[in-house]
Protein backbone atom coordinates (compact mmCIF):
# COMPACT_ATOMS: atom_id res chain seq x y z
CA UNK A 1 0.00 0.00 0.00
CA UNK A 2 1.33 3.78 -0.96
CA UNK A 3 -0.61 6.61 0.58
CA UNK A 4 -0.38 9.91 -1.50
CA UNK A 5 -0.94 12.73 1.10
CA UNK A 6 -1.70 16.50 0.79
CA UNK A 7 1.19 18.57 1.97
CA UNK A 8 0.35 21.61 4.50
CA UNK A 9 4.19 23.01 3.34
CA UNK A 10 4.68 23.15 7.24
CA UNK A 11 8.42 21.11 7.99
CA UNK A 12 6.88 19.69 11.09
CA UNK A 13 4.00 18.15 8.97
CA UNK A 14 7.00 16.62 7.16
CA UNK A 15 8.67 15.63 10.35
CA UNK A 16 5.29 13.96 11.41
CA UNK A 17 4.86 12.07 8.33
CA UNK A 18 8.04 10.22 8.80
CA UNK A 19 6.29 7.75 11.66
CA UNK A 20 4.08 6.92 8.63
CA UNK A 21 6.10 4.45 6.15
CA UNK A 22 3.10 3.95 3.92
CA UNK A 23 2.66 7.40 2.71
CA UNK A 24 5.08 7.68 -0.42
CA UNK A 25 3.70 10.66 -2.29
CA UNK A 26 2.80 14.35 -1.09
CA UNK A 27 0.61 16.63 -3.22
CA UNK A 28 0.24 20.23 -3.61
CA UNK A 29 0.28 23.22 -5.70
CA UNK A 30 1.18 27.45 -4.87
CA UNK A 31 -2.24 28.20 -3.50
CA UNK A 32 -2.60 30.86 -6.80
CA UNK A 33 -0.87 30.90 -9.84
CA UNK A 34 -1.76 31.42 -13.98
CA UNK A 35 -2.88 28.00 -14.20
CA UNK A 36 -4.92 26.77 -11.14
CA UNK A 37 -5.54 23.42 -9.20
CA UNK A 38 -8.54 21.90 -7.53
CA UNK A 39 -9.25 24.20 -4.63
CA UNK A 40 -9.72 27.81 -4.19
CA UNK A 41 -6.71 29.65 -3.16
CA UNK A 42 -9.02 30.90 0.17
CA UNK A 43 -8.98 27.48 1.39
CA UNK A 44 -5.39 26.36 0.71
CA UNK A 45 -2.17 27.19 3.03
CA UNK A 46 -0.30 30.31 2.09
CA UNK A 47 3.01 29.27 0.32
CA UNK A 48 5.17 31.49 -1.84
CA UNK A 49 7.65 29.88 -4.82
CA UNK A 50 10.80 30.32 -2.60
CA UNK A 51 9.45 28.21 0.13
CA UNK A 52 7.37 25.70 -1.96
CA UNK A 53 10.71 25.05 -3.98
CA UNK A 54 13.11 24.20 -0.69
CA UNK A 55 9.56 22.32 0.27
CA UNK A 56 9.69 19.85 -2.24
CA UNK A 57 13.74 19.77 -1.80
CA UNK A 58 13.03 18.61 1.74
CA UNK A 59 10.84 16.03 0.94
CA UNK A 60 12.63 14.41 -1.82
CA UNK A 61 15.56 14.59 1.24
CA UNK A 62 13.11 12.58 3.77
CA UNK A 63 12.31 9.86 0.44
CA UNK A 64 8.54 11.53 -0.31
CA UNK A 65 7.83 11.50 -3.49
CA UNK A 66 5.82 15.12 -4.74
CA UNK A 67 3.14 15.24 -7.10
CA UNK A 68 2.49 19.20 -8.10
CA UNK A 69 -0.99 19.69 -9.12
CA UNK A 70 -2.11 21.45 -12.74
CA UNK A 71 -5.09 20.13 -12.47
CA UNK A 72 -7.48 23.08 -13.86
CA UNK A 73 -10.25 21.47 -15.71
CA UNK A 74 -11.00 25.44 -17.41
CA UNK A 75 -8.62 28.30 -18.68
CA UNK A 76 -11.21 29.99 -19.82
CA UNK A 77 -9.91 29.43 -23.93
CA UNK A 78 -6.98 32.16 -22.35
CA UNK A 79 -4.40 29.05 -23.29
CA UNK A 80 -5.26 29.08 -26.72
CA UNK A 81 -3.71 33.08 -26.99
CA UNK A 82 -0.31 34.45 -27.28
CA UNK A 83 -0.19 36.21 -23.64
CA UNK A 84 -1.51 33.74 -22.01
CA UNK A 85 0.34 30.83 -23.49
CA UNK A 86 3.40 32.59 -23.03
CA UNK A 87 2.90 32.92 -18.86
CA UNK A 88 1.33 29.81 -19.08
CA UNK A 89 5.12 28.17 -20.28
CA UNK A 90 6.68 30.29 -18.46
CA UNK A 91 5.23 28.62 -14.93
CA UNK A 92 5.36 25.02 -16.06
CA UNK A 93 9.24 26.24 -16.75
CA UNK A 94 9.09 27.07 -13.03
CA UNK A 95 7.14 23.56 -12.19
CA UNK A 96 9.62 21.68 -14.51
CA UNK A 97 12.49 22.89 -12.60
CA UNK A 98 11.53 21.69 -9.18
CA UNK A 99 11.97 18.35 -10.44
CA UNK A 100 8.98 16.59 -8.92
CA UNK A 101 8.00 13.07 -9.52
CA UNK A 102 4.66 13.66 -11.47
CA UNK A 103 2.60 16.44 -12.09
CA UNK A 104 -1.43 15.97 -12.39
CA UNK A 105 -3.49 17.55 -15.07
CA UNK A 106 -6.76 17.36 -16.51
CA UNK A 107 -6.60 18.65 -19.60
CA UNK A 108 -5.07 16.88 -22.54
CA UNK A 109 -3.81 19.94 -24.27
CA UNK A 110 -1.90 20.93 -20.98
CA UNK A 111 -0.52 17.29 -20.96
CA UNK A 112 0.37 17.19 -24.87
CA UNK A 113 2.93 20.48 -24.38
CA UNK A 114 3.95 19.22 -21.41
CA UNK A 115 4.95 15.73 -22.85
CA UNK A 116 6.12 17.61 -26.24
CA UNK A 117 8.14 20.75 -24.28
CA UNK A 118 8.97 19.12 -20.80
CA UNK A 119 9.44 15.24 -21.18
CA UNK A 120 11.17 14.86 -18.31
CA UNK A 121 7.83 15.52 -16.62
CA UNK A 122 5.19 12.29 -15.64
CA UNK A 123 2.02 12.75 -15.59
CA UNK A 124 -1.07 11.65 -13.54
CA UNK A 125 -4.39 12.26 -15.18
CA UNK A 126 -6.94 14.00 -12.25
CA UNK A 127 -10.11 12.93 -11.19
CA UNK A 128 -11.72 16.01 -12.55
CA UNK A 129 -11.03 14.63 -15.98
CA UNK A 130 -13.32 11.99 -15.37
CA UNK A 131 -11.95 9.05 -16.92
CA UNK A 132 -14.43 6.73 -16.36
CA UNK A 133 -14.07 4.07 -18.97
CA UNK A 134 -11.50 1.90 -20.41
CA UNK A 135 -11.40 3.67 -23.65
CA UNK A 136 -10.71 7.02 -22.49
CA UNK A 137 -8.17 5.62 -19.79
CA UNK A 138 -6.48 4.54 -23.06
CA UNK A 139 -6.42 7.52 -24.52
CA UNK A 140 -4.43 8.75 -22.09
CA UNK A 141 -2.42 6.36 -22.16
CA UNK A 142 -1.97 7.03 -25.63
CA UNK A 143 -0.58 10.44 -25.19
CA UNK A 144 1.85 9.47 -22.17
CA UNK A 145 0.10 9.31 -18.96
CA UNK A 146 2.08 7.46 -16.13
CA UNK A 147 -1.10 7.88 -13.74
CA UNK A 148 -4.81 7.18 -13.82
CA UNK A 149 -7.01 8.73 -10.71
CA UNK A 150 -10.01 7.13 -10.68
CA UNK A 151 -13.49 9.50 -10.05
CA UNK A 152 -14.78 8.76 -7.02
CA UNK A 153 -18.37 9.58 -7.83
CA UNK A 154 -19.05 6.44 -10.30
CA UNK A 155 -16.33 4.27 -10.22
CA UNK A 156 -15.17 3.23 -6.68
CA UNK A 157 -17.11 0.68 -6.10
CA UNK A 158 -17.64 -0.27 -9.77
CA UNK A 159 -14.71 -3.35 -9.22
CA UNK A 160 -16.01 -4.65 -12.80
CA UNK A 161 -14.43 -1.96 -14.76
CA UNK A 162 -11.93 -1.15 -11.64
CA UNK A 163 -10.31 -4.72 -12.77
CA UNK A 164 -11.24 -4.19 -16.64
CA UNK A 165 -8.80 -1.24 -16.54
CA UNK A 166 -6.22 -2.53 -14.07
CA UNK A 167 -6.16 -5.57 -16.43
CA UNK A 168 -5.51 -3.62 -19.50
CA UNK A 169 -3.72 -0.64 -18.93
CA UNK A 170 0.08 -0.19 -18.85
CA UNK A 171 0.06 2.80 -16.77
CA UNK A 172 -0.32 3.18 -12.77
CA UNK A 173 -4.00 3.52 -11.18
CA UNK A 174 -4.92 5.25 -8.15
CA UNK A 175 -8.04 5.63 -5.97
CA UNK A 176 -9.36 8.16 -3.54
CA UNK A 177 -9.49 6.33 -0.44
CA UNK A 178 -11.72 8.82 1.84
CA UNK A 179 -13.24 11.61 -0.56
CA UNK A 180 -17.07 11.50 -0.58
CA UNK A 181 -18.63 13.14 -3.43
CA UNK A 182 -22.14 11.67 -4.16
CA UNK A 183 -22.74 8.88 -6.60
CA UNK A 184 -23.13 10.32 -9.57
CA UNK A 185 -23.10 13.64 -8.83
CA UNK A 186 -24.40 16.22 -10.66
CA UNK A 187 -22.49 19.02 -9.67
CA UNK A 188 -19.43 17.78 -10.65
CA UNK A 189 -18.61 19.11 -13.79
CA UNK A 190 -19.42 22.93 -12.15
CA UNK A 191 -18.14 22.10 -9.42
CA UNK A 192 -14.51 21.14 -11.05
CA UNK A 193 -14.89 24.58 -13.03
CA UNK A 194 -15.60 26.49 -10.08
CA UNK A 195 -12.59 25.46 -7.86
CA UNK A 196 -9.94 25.99 -11.31
CA UNK A 197 -10.72 29.18 -11.82
CA UNK A 198 -10.88 29.80 -7.76
CA UNK A 199 -7.04 29.32 -7.76
CA UNK A 200 -6.42 31.15 -10.56
CA UNK A 201 -5.08 34.61 -10.13
CA UNK A 202 -6.29 36.09 -12.98
CA UNK A 203 -9.98 35.98 -11.81
CA UNK A 204 -12.53 38.41 -10.46
CA UNK A 205 -13.46 36.90 -7.59
CA UNK A 206 -10.02 37.11 -6.27
CA UNK A 207 -9.42 33.31 -4.86
CA UNK A 208 -12.97 32.93 -2.69
CA UNK A 209 -16.06 31.56 -4.56
CA UNK A 210 -19.64 30.96 -2.49
CA UNK A 211 -19.86 26.84 -2.38
CA UNK A 212 -23.35 26.72 -4.23
CA UNK A 213 -22.04 23.24 -5.02
CA UNK A 214 -21.13 21.86 -1.77
CA UNK A 215 -24.15 23.81 -0.16
CA UNK A 216 -26.11 21.87 -2.20
CA UNK A 217 -24.63 18.30 -1.50
CA UNK A 218 -24.92 19.00 2.07
CA UNK A 219 -28.37 20.12 1.96
CA UNK A 220 -29.36 16.56 -0.17
CA UNK A 221 -27.74 14.71 2.50
CA UNK A 222 -28.73 16.00 5.78
CA UNK A 223 -32.38 15.21 4.10
CA UNK A 224 -31.26 11.71 2.92
CA UNK A 225 -28.08 10.51 4.70
CA UNK A 226 -28.53 7.20 2.80
CA UNK A 227 -26.44 9.25 0.03
CA UNK A 228 -23.31 9.20 2.43
CA UNK A 229 -23.63 5.62 2.55
CA UNK A 230 -23.46 5.56 -1.35
CA UNK A 231 -20.90 7.69 -1.85
CA UNK A 232 -17.16 6.15 -2.52
CA UNK A 233 -15.10 6.29 0.27
CA UNK A 234 -13.12 3.35 1.36
CA UNK A 235 -13.11 2.47 5.00
CA UNK A 236 -9.29 1.87 6.05
CA UNK A 237 -10.50 -1.69 6.70
CA UNK A 238 -11.61 -2.14 3.29
CA UNK A 239 -8.48 -1.14 1.08
CA UNK A 240 -7.37 -5.02 0.70
CA UNK A 241 -10.59 -5.35 -1.68
CA UNK A 242 -8.53 -3.17 -4.05
CA UNK A 243 -5.05 -4.18 -3.44
CA UNK A 244 -6.51 -7.75 -5.01
CA UNK A 245 -7.25 -6.32 -8.03
CA UNK A 246 -3.74 -4.65 -8.56
CA UNK A 247 -4.51 -1.38 -7.24
CA UNK A 248 -1.80 -0.45 -4.63
CA UNK A 249 -2.24 3.50 -4.43
CA UNK A 250 -4.65 5.40 -2.62
CA UNK A 251 -5.04 9.05 -2.06
CA UNK A 252 -6.00 11.30 1.03
CA UNK A 253 -7.79 14.24 0.97
CA UNK A 254 -7.84 17.29 1.43
CA UNK A 255 -5.97 20.17 0.76
CA UNK A 256 -7.82 22.55 3.57
CA UNK A 257 -7.41 20.47 6.05
CA UNK A 258 -4.92 21.24 9.03
CA UNK A 259 -2.33 18.82 9.57
CA UNK A 260 -4.08 18.03 12.68
CA UNK A 261 -6.65 16.84 10.64
CA UNK A 262 -5.04 15.34 7.94
CA UNK A 263 -2.42 13.15 10.39
CA UNK A 264 -4.97 11.78 12.44
CA UNK A 265 -6.91 10.18 8.56
CA UNK A 266 -3.39 9.37 7.57
CA UNK A 267 -3.00 7.09 11.10
CA UNK A 268 -5.92 5.90 10.34
CA UNK A 269 -5.51 4.48 6.64
CA UNK A 270 -1.91 3.58 8.01
CA UNK A 271 -3.42 1.51 10.66
CA UNK A 272 -6.19 0.31 8.24
CA UNK A 273 -8.31 0.79 10.99
CA UNK A 274 -10.76 3.50 12.43
CA UNK A 275 -12.54 2.96 15.45
CA UNK A 276 -15.33 5.40 16.08
CA UNK A 277 -16.92 8.22 13.89
CA UNK A 278 -16.12 7.80 10.32
CA UNK A 279 -17.25 11.12 9.31
CA UNK A 280 -14.39 12.04 11.25
CA UNK A 281 -11.66 10.79 8.23
CA UNK A 282 -13.62 10.76 5.30
CA UNK A 283 -14.38 13.98 3.51
CA UNK A 284 -17.52 14.99 4.88
CA UNK A 285 -16.83 18.49 6.39
CA UNK A 286 -17.88 18.03 10.04
CA UNK A 287 -15.11 19.04 11.99
CA UNK A 288 -14.83 23.27 11.19
CA UNK A 289 -12.00 23.40 13.21
CA UNK A 290 -10.14 21.17 10.95
CA UNK A 291 -10.83 23.32 7.74
CA UNK A 292 -8.82 26.28 6.79
CA UNK A 293 -12.19 28.79 6.23
CA UNK A 294 -10.80 32.80 5.09
CA UNK A 295 -12.07 35.52 3.44
CA UNK A 296 -8.68 35.96 1.88
CA UNK A 297 -8.74 39.65 2.28
CA UNK A 298 -11.76 40.32 0.36
CA UNK A 299 -12.90 42.19 2.56
CA UNK A 300 -11.83 45.91 0.69
CA UNK A 301 -13.95 44.17 -2.02
CA UNK A 302 -17.05 43.48 -0.47
CA UNK A 303 -17.84 44.78 2.93
CA UNK A 304 -20.77 42.37 2.94
CA UNK A 305 -17.58 39.08 2.28
CA UNK A 306 -17.85 38.36 5.94
CA UNK A 307 -21.51 37.69 6.70
CA UNK A 308 -21.96 35.46 2.70
CA UNK A 309 -19.15 33.46 4.31
CA UNK A 310 -20.69 32.92 7.14
CA UNK A 311 -23.63 31.71 6.01
CA UNK A 312 -21.92 29.61 3.38
CA UNK A 313 -19.98 27.94 6.43
CA UNK A 314 -22.69 27.19 8.14
CA UNK A 315 -24.40 25.56 5.02
CA UNK A 316 -21.38 23.33 4.42
CA UNK A 317 -20.60 22.22 7.83
CA UNK A 318 -23.82 21.60 8.69
CA UNK A 319 -23.91 17.88 9.58
CA UNK A 320 -20.89 18.77 12.11
CA UNK A 321 -23.31 16.31 14.80
CA UNK A 322 -23.97 13.24 12.56
CA UNK A 323 -21.88 10.16 13.96
CA UNK A 324 -21.76 7.35 11.60
CA UNK A 325 -20.30 3.73 13.54
CA UNK A 326 -17.54 2.49 11.14
CA UNK A 327 -17.82 -0.68 13.17
CA UNK A 328 -21.20 -1.30 12.23
CA UNK A 329 -20.34 -1.23 8.41
CA UNK A 330 -18.17 -4.02 8.75
CA UNK A 331 -18.92 -6.53 5.39
CA UNK A 332 -20.74 -3.55 3.64
CA UNK A 333 -18.48 -3.60 0.58
CA UNK A 334 -18.43 -7.11 0.46
CA UNK A 335 -22.45 -6.95 -0.46
CA UNK A 336 -21.91 -4.13 -2.87
CA UNK A 337 -19.21 -5.97 -4.80
CA UNK A 338 -22.23 -8.16 -5.81
CA UNK A 339 -24.38 -5.78 -6.75
CA UNK A 340 -24.29 -4.22 -10.10
CA UNK A 341 -24.55 -0.56 -8.98
CA UNK A 342 -25.05 0.95 -12.61
CA UNK A 343 -27.96 -0.72 -13.48
CA UNK A 344 -29.65 -1.18 -10.34
CA UNK A 345 -32.66 1.47 -9.36
CA UNK A 346 -31.47 2.33 -5.35
CA UNK A 347 -35.29 2.55 -4.43
CA UNK A 348 -35.36 -0.57 -5.63
CA UNK A 349 -32.29 -1.97 -4.01
CA UNK A 350 -32.20 -0.74 -0.92
CA UNK A 351 -28.98 -2.00 0.29
CA UNK A 352 -27.04 1.20 1.00
CA UNK A 353 -30.55 1.70 3.03
CA UNK A 354 -30.26 -0.63 5.64
CA UNK A 355 -26.48 -0.13 6.46
CA UNK A 356 -27.47 3.82 6.84
CA UNK A 357 -30.36 2.80 9.12
CA UNK A 358 -27.96 0.63 11.44
CA UNK A 359 -24.42 3.10 10.84
CA UNK A 360 -25.85 6.81 11.24
CA UNK A 361 -27.05 8.54 14.05
CA UNK A 362 -28.44 12.15 13.40
CA UNK A 363 -30.80 13.40 16.40
CA UNK A 364 -34.23 14.71 14.85
CA UNK A 365 -32.75 18.09 16.37
CA UNK A 366 -29.42 18.35 14.74
CA UNK A 367 -31.17 17.41 11.41
CA UNK A 368 -33.54 19.91 11.66
CA UNK A 369 -30.95 22.71 11.92
CA UNK A 370 -28.63 21.24 9.23
CA UNK A 371 -31.93 21.46 7.08
CA UNK A 372 -32.56 24.59 8.28
CA UNK A 373 -28.94 26.32 7.47
CA UNK A 374 -28.60 24.91 4.45
CA UNK A 375 -31.89 26.03 3.32
CA UNK A 376 -31.02 29.65 4.49
CA UNK A 377 -27.79 29.91 2.37
CA UNK A 378 -29.23 28.32 -0.78
CA UNK A 379 -32.40 30.38 -0.46
CA UNK A 380 -30.19 33.82 -0.31
CA UNK A 381 -28.29 32.34 -3.26
CA UNK A 382 -31.53 31.60 -5.37
CA UNK A 383 -33.39 34.72 -4.92
CA UNK A 384 -29.79 36.65 -5.31
CA UNK A 385 -30.81 37.95 -1.93
CA UNK A 386 -27.04 37.35 -0.84
CA UNK A 387 -25.25 39.46 -3.57
CA UNK A 388 -27.14 42.65 -2.68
Amino acid sequence: MILSVPTTWEESYLEKLKQYPEVGWLYGSLPTEIVGSGRQTALLPAVDREKAAGHIREAHRLGLKFNYLLNTSCLGNREYTGNFHRAMLKYLEWVAEQNPDMVTVTLPFIAQIIKRQFPTLRISVSKYANVDSLEKAKFWEEIGADEITIPDDNLNRDFKMLRLMRKNLRCGMQVFANLACMLGCPFANHHANLTSHGAQRHEEAGGVYLEYCLANCKSIRVRRPVEIIKSGWIRPEDLHHYEEIGITKFKLVDRSLTARGLLKRVKAYSERKYIGNLADIICLHTKRSEHRFAAAGLEAKDPGIREKLRLMGDAIFAAEKIYIDNGKLEGFLDGIKKIDCRYVSCDRCGYCERYAQKAIWFSETDREEAIRRTGLFLDKMTTSKIFG
